[in-house]
């Protein structure tokens, strides 16, 4: 079996291997073989069920409030890398977030953000008193993000 064809193999298997475990769930990706197969000729099977499995995360982060996205990604450095790294472009990203360019600029170089900063990106204009209330909350719809990705996995 010629290389091409072998790496062909490969990729086929391992979407199908997903898609299967997938639908055992009702659950469906939204990313297509030939999507999988475009990333280049150095894509193993490895690397396959990886960049399916961030894609499906990526799908279920983007199903999440806003309040919940922006908790979880701007708590996590290692998270946003890894959708960088597997697919998921900065714009696309951005939109999710609903920042901008210049923002994101500030936001990322002083990532990993704690609760109180995440809080005052989220409710700019809030005063003091109500940060507090606000970190809580930001901890808790982080929590209710991480509950939620963990029930797609399953």
């Amino acid at each position: 079996m010629a290389e091409g064809d072998w790496k062909s193999f490969t990729a086929r298997t391992a979407h199908n291997e997903v898609n299967r475990n997938l639908s055992n769930r009702n659950k469906r990706i939204e990313t297509s073989l030939d999507e999988t197969e475009a990333l280049g000729g150095g894509l193993d099977a490895s690397s396959a069920e990886t960049f399916v499995l961030v894609k499906t995360v990526w799908q279920g982060i983007c199903r999440l409030s806003i309040y919940q996205r922006q908790a979880l990604l701007f708590s996590s450095v290692d998270l946003v890398l890894y959708l960088f790294q597997f697919g998921i472009e900065e714009n696309e990203l951005l939109a999710k977030l609903e920042l901008t360019g210049e923002s994101w600029e500030r936001i990322s170089t002083r990532m990993p953000l704690t609760d109180i900063e995440i809080a005052e990106i989220a409710n700019p204009n809030s005063a003091n008193g109500q940060r507090v209330a606000t970190a809580g909350a930001v901890k808790k719809a982080r929590f209710d993000a991480r509950k939620r990705l963990k029930e797609l996995m399953k």
